[in-house]
């Protein structure tokens, strides 16, 4: 039986970056999935992470928030999207960047 450092559930962005992280820091990890992947942010995205209000906006002198994105959204869309989804999934977009923010990670 194989034994693991770390198990991570999900193949979103989030699981993506915690298990390349991990594994890059030595860990012997194993990513599951309930999906093949093929819907996931990061191949929906094209593999990019869009966040808002992060440090690295504000090191950079970029002004931005959850509620600038979130009203472009409502702009780019006409109003055409359930506002608490939006809210939701905008709200959480930050915690991939924390991770591969790490100084451990700097170099994934």
């Amino acid at each position: 039986m194989d034994r693991y450092d770390a198990v991570i559930a999900g193949a979103g962005a989030a699981g993506l970056s915690v298990a390349t992280c991990a594994a890059a820091m030595g860990a012997y990890v194993v990513l599951i999935d309930r999906t093949d992947g093929s819907s996931s942010d990061f191949s929906t995205s094209g593999g990019g992470v869009a966040a808002a209000g992060t440090a690295f906006q504000e090191a950079a002198g970029v002004v931005d928030s959850a509620a600038i994105w979130i009203e472009d959204i409502r702009r780019k869309t006409e109003n055409s999207f359930e506002p608490s989804i939006t809210v939701a999934r905008v709200g959480a977009k930050r915690g991939p960047l924390i991770w591969t923010a790490a100084p451990e990670c700097s170099h994934v």
